[in-house]
């Protein structure tokens, strides 16, 4: 299953990229919108959509991919004049571009990719185009393919076949009863049976997960934690026709035909069942379901979470906000120290307040909004006879705007830079272990991490002319060398797995046969290129955020299992990046030539050939 760190590493990857195509196509929208005549600038437009819906589609970033597909349907509607509210489509448009980047900075922050957050501007894409509107169900997009589906094969007496020819009659009956409406529970506890029994009798992945979720469907029926419609019976008369096909073609060939869009609906329906049920709970669990399809409120949430400005206009307006932060300060403190306190002078404080007010709005910032309103209302009910000793208002003044100024920063911190808000404390806890050398720790670390993926890239570009020139001995070495470099710094810094990953890449080029194996298997250079890829994804993801992402490694390990012949686990260590003294990074060059980060010798290598795994 994709992960939000793994999302949250795509994104980084291709926003810069997308960011300069969009604001390409957010020009030449806005240029075609003040002429209206110029079709080729929307032609630029849809081309610049279409390039950005590709490098999405690549990188798995679903949601902003629907959106840019949409996007560009009503794009081409405008060029060949099927739309005719040219004005609202143009509207549509604009809010699409704005909101690509504000959806891609969402992700990037951590955020699970959901295209259900996108459906009311998609809706609205679809609906100057007079197309249906989209449902949340056509948003749903599971992982089907590396999901571990429970083996609970038993010995029957008879062939696979005959065993479904005789028990598919009970699952016909049941599926009568759900289309009558008539004894829903005991209709579904049947077609239930008949869905675990074909999952034990069932030898392929492929097979047993469309019984296991028909099972989960079936039981949150028959416990009244789904209910029934004719969408679900007709779903369920598709299962019906795939257990003629598996009587039919035997399970070999069967398998193969599988059709994915009917597991990924049968999916939904579990996803939106309620959590009761072993089976159900277990395909839920086993499918992150639950984050899938959120409910109504978690998506209202997601939504408010993505809303408003996006970094550019943020980051432009926290500095103007601090701009005028200051000046106030400035004139407060030029008014407390002069000896002649005029009223024009506080009305321009006002003015200024006022002006700072009307900005924390238009970010969101309604607290501090309120704090500053008070105490303009304060400061203009002040009489002139008032005004000369009025040093604690203007003290009060000064507190509140630096109160104000450190919510800013903080709101900025998490909607701009993607790190969490920052606390002010008074007073420090003691018994908080805190070391005083943390950030010179975290600092020599993405030193290192970064030195080490400079390294990795090195490797790949010498392994490149390698299989180009397999006949060149020092390319090779040079590869190994690369590799022993990228290991060396991995265990220096305690990240185990990612080096565990790269000495299985590394045992496997020693075999003599490895290039020939790679250009002539594409099953082995797929496992090779993924082996190193999630190593890459995994540093880059602790570069981001000093947590230790490990899951991202899951794909890795499993790659590199299959490179080796063995089998690889994780080790159950966390946390590596906190463990490593900053006087031990700090003595070590992550790119240095001498042998101390080549911890694996080719003499260690050969020994570790023949070695079994972990």
């Amino acid at each position: 299953m994709r992960n939000s760190a793994l999302e949250k590493v795509a994104v980084k990857k291709v926003k810069h990229e997308i960011d300069t195509i969009i604001d390409v196509a957010r020009a030449k929208l806005e240029e075609y919108v003040e002429d209206g005549s110029e079709a080729s600038l929307l032609a630029e437009v849809s081309t610049a959509l279409i390039q950005v819906e590709r490098t999405l589609q690549l990188v798995q970033i679903n949601g902003a991919a629907v959106l840019a597909r949409e996007m560009c349907e009503v794009v081409d509607g405008l060029v060949n004049g099927s739309i005719q509210q040219q004005d609202k489509a143009q509207e549509c448009l604009s809010r699409g571009i704005l909101q690509m980047s504000d959806y891609l900075e969402y992700v990037q922050a951590g955020n699970k990719d959901l295209p259900v957050v996108l459906l009311p501007l998609l809706n609205d894409l679809r609906g100057v185009r007079d197309e249906p509107l989209l449902s949340e169900h056509i948003l749903f997009f599971p992982d089907l393919d590396d999901i571990d589906v429970p083996n609970v094969s038993v010995k029957l007496g008879m062939p696979a076949q005959e065993y479904a020819k005789k028990i598919r009659y009970g699952f016909q009956i049941g599926l009568v009863g759900i289309i009558q409406n008539k004894e829903i529970d005991i209709a579904a506890t049947k077609m239930c049976k008949v869905a675990i029994r074909l999952h034990q009798c069932s030898t392929t992945a492929a097979s047993r997960r469309l019984w296991w979720v028909t099972s989960a469907i079936a039981q949150a029926v028959a416990i009244e934690a789904l209910p029934t419609s004719m969408g679900l019976a007709s779903l369920l008369g598709q299962v019906d026709r795939q257990i003629k096909k598996f009587i039919e073609l035997g399970e070999a060939n069967f398998a193969t035909e599988i059709p994915s869009g009917l597991i990924k609906n049968l999916l939904y329906y579990v996803g939106i069942a309620d959590e009761r049920g072993r089976i159900v709970s277990k395909v839920k669990q086993a499918y992150s379901l639950n984050e899938l399809i959120p409910d109504e409120m978690d998506i209202d949430q997601m939504r408010e979470g993505m809303a408003g400005p996006n970094s550019d206009v943020l980051e432009a307006v926290s500095k103007a906000l601090h701009e005028d932060i200051e000046t106030v300060k400035d004139s407060i403190e030029m008014y407390v120290h002069s000896k002649n306190r005029s009223p024009e002078s506080v009305a321009e404080v006002s003015k200024e307040l006022q002006k700072i007010a009307d900005t924390l709005s238009m970010l969101g910032l309604d607290e501090p909004r309120e704090d500053v309103l008070r105490e303009v209302t304060a400061l203009n009910g002040l009489s002139s006879e008032e005004l000369e000793h009025a040093d604690s208002n203007f003290i009060a003044i000064a507190e509140t705007l630096i109160k104000a100024e450190n919510i800013v920063d903080n709101f900025v911190n998490y909607r701009v830079l993607n790190k969490p808000a920052v606390q002010v404390v008074d007073a420090v806890d003691d018994s908080l272990d805190v070391p005083s050398d943390a950030g010179q720790l975290r600092k020599i670390q993405v030193q290192t991490i970064s030195e080490a993926l400079s390294e990795l890239e090195e490797a790949k570009n010498a392994f490149s002319q390698v299989l180009t020139s397999p006949e060149d001995e020092d390319q090779y070495e040079k590869v190994q060398d690369y590799f022993r470099k990228v290991i060396g710094a991995l265990s220096i810094l305690n990240l185990d797995d990612a080096a565990k990953i790269l000495e299985c890449v590394q045992v496997f080029l020693l075999d003599d046969n490895a290039t020939q194996e790679l250009s002539s298997n594409s099953d082995k250079l797929d496992a090779f290129a993924d082996s190193i890829t999630s190593v890459e994804c995994y540093l880059e993801a602790l570069i981001v955020d000093d947590s230790d992402p490990k899951d991202i490694l899951e794909y890795g390990i499993k790659n590199a299992s299959k490179l080796v012949g063995s089998e690889i686990e994780l080790s159950s260590s966390s946390g590596p990046l906190q463990t490593v003294e900053v006087e031990e990074l700090a003595s070590v060059d992550p790119v240095a030539d001498d042998d101390s980060l080549a911890l694996l010798s080719s003499t260690d290598l050969e020994l570790k050939k023949n070695q079994k795994y972990p």
